[in-house]
């Protein structure tokens, strides 16, 4: 709220909570002369497994109530956000947290310190091993079915790349929670239109706070070209999400 108070102070700039856009390209025939899209990426990816319902996402369980675990948790993700999942298992009471990802945990693009994180909390890491199907018995989870996955020799990481290993599928019964964390999408899916700019992780993918804002920096000199009938700048084969424009403050 400190930064909303301060480009308020600014003048010019009106905050309209509650008033969610579906259909952005619509706000130019509405008194808008362009718009610029930052909505980040928030929606959870999915499985389309079976039982998937049954589960948490990570977005819910990291940011909902914090319900009290126990016994055997399962979180599906390798990345950060899925070590946070994996942390707050065990500090909510899980008995045994086991994270369950396609990549091995040398793969896994983690930092220093989450790495740290897996070891000190005491982390179960299966890679290479995906979900699929959530075992349910009498309404509650009651396992989950695993399979392997195999990467071709030679091969750097991609999910794209791995293979079910057939045969492989196999149940492990016991489990009592299912946290999906594989990472998020953009509520709105990037389109292009004359006068709708996109910044951000809604454009670029994951990125730092600094690199959001220096994204931001850039659609706004886009927005400024257009808004005067110039030339839009293009940031390609530039790094995009390094900054092009110096901005005061």
């Amino acid at each position: 709220w400190a930064t909303f108070a301060s480009f308020r102070g600014q003048g010019g700039i009106t905050l309209r909570t509650n008033s969610p856009v579906t259909e952005p390209a619509k706000l130019l025939g509405e008194g808008y002369a362009a718009v610029a899209i930052t909505t980040g990426i928030h929606v959870p990816i999915t499985l389309g497994v079976e039982n998937e319902s049954a589960a948490l996402s990570g977005n819910d369980f990291l940011g909902g109530a914090k319900q009290p675990l126990s016994g055997h948790v399962i979180v599906i993700g390798g990345g950060a956000i899925a070590v946070d999942c994996a942390t707050s298992a065990v500090e909510r009471g899980a008995e045994r947290v086991e994270m369950v990802a396609l990549e091995k945990l040398s793969e896994m693009p983690l930092t220093p310190n989450e790495r740290k994180h897996i070891e000190a909390y005491g982390i179960e890491v299966t890679g290479r091993t995906r979900l699929r199907a959530i075992k349910l018995a009498n309404g509650a989870i009651a396992g989950v079915e695993l399979m392997r996955v195999a990467l071709p020799a030679g091969k750097k990481f991609n999910p794209r790349d791995v293979a079910d290993v057939a045969g492989s599928e196999h149940v492990v019964p016991g489990v009592k929670h299912v946290i999906i964390a594989i990472g998020n999408r953009p509520s709105i899916a990037k389109f292009e239109h004359a006068g709708v700019f996109f910044a951000g992780d809604g454009w670029a993918g994951p990125c730092t706070a600094v690199e959001a804002s220096a994204s931001g920096k850039n659609v706004a000199k886009q927005i400024d070209a257009y808004l005067q009938a110039k030339d839009i700048p293009s940031f390609a084969p530039v790094k995009p999400l390094k900054s092009h424009e110096e901005v005061p403050g």
